[in-house]
């Protein structure tokens, strides 16, 4: 039987892989990219609810305003609130994108049952911040169907107001003021003394403008220029409010007879913002 002869084994090479090997500069780069694609998300998606939870007790919001639910996200989201026990919906849209232009654009609309609103408020990179209230219909018998302190008051009709305008500048405040708006009339009820009493007021209109550089309102009856009503805001907040003969007339009132139609019979003037 022939005798086996051992063979000595062939040396092998064996294939090394590669390992995977991070430079200290690749994991920096990789860390960075992972934290900023993190806070882009974050920003993008940042719930306005929760932003709304954290800042709300520094938020000076009126005692007549209750705000219930705030959703979407800081750039585009909605709120309800509650007014006088008026259910209202605000919507926004920010656009940051415009930045590249020189300015900020805050759409929003508000909504409630029976009225709308819609306008913008622009910032500036210079300061100044235009506020624009482009159009809006507002259903007087639905606001005035809720406890605003002055019950009893019933207006019907729609109020529409287009184009109404103003600019703040940080050296100056608020000015450049524009507006228009209308109502078609009806029977207004009111109060006077301890009973209510009713009228028939005239179609009007009403338009904004600047006065000084403050805001001034002249309510007309329609297809006139004669004011009736007279508002006017001073620069320390002070509102002062003139009612005309004409309007007391509008009223039925047998107030100051000798006086023209153009005179003013009734002025007071009221502090109201801080």
């Amino acid at each position: 039987m022939p005798e086996s002869s051992s063979k000595s084994a062939e040396p092998t090479t064996e294939h090394e892989h590669p390992r995977f090997r991070v430079e200290p500069l690749r994991a920096f780069l990789l860390v960075l990219l992972l934290s900023l694609t993190w806070l882009t998300a974050l920003v993008v998606y940042l719930p306005a609810g929760w932003v709304w939870a954290q800042v709300a007790r520094q938020v000076p919001v009126p005692e007549v305003v209750e705000v219930q639910q705030v959703g979407g996200t800081v750039w585009s989201g909605d709120a309800w609130l509650r007014v006088q026990g008026l259910p209202l919906r605000l919507s926004w849209q920010l656009q940051p994108g415009s930045l590249i232009h020189g300015f900020v654009p805050l759409e929003w609309r508000l909504n409630s049952p029976g009225s709308q609103a819609e306008g913008s408020v622009t910032a500036m990179l210079d300061g100044r911040v235009r506020m624009l209230l482009r159009r809006a219909r507002v259903d007087l018998e639905e606001v005035t169907a809720h406890d605003l302190g002055i019950q009893p008051l019933s207006i019907p009709s729609v109020m529409t107001l287009e184009s109404f305008f103003g600019v703040w500048r940080p050296e100056q405040g608020f000015g450049g003021f524009q507006g228009w708006g209308q109502w078609s009339g009806g029977n207004v009820t009111w109060p006077m003394g301890d009973q209510p009493r009713q009228s028939r007021i005239p179609a009007l209109e009403g338009r904004l403008t600047s006065n000084n550089g403050q805001p001034e309102l002249v309510l007309m009856e329609q297809g006139t220029s004669e004011p009736a009503v007279r508002l006017v805001m001073d620069a320390g907040g002070r509102a002062r409010v003139e009612l005309y003969k004409r309007w007391i007339d509008f009223l039925g009132l047998d107030f100051a007879p000798d006086a023209a139609p153009g005179d003013v019979v009734f002025r007071v003037s009221r502090q109201v913002t801080p």
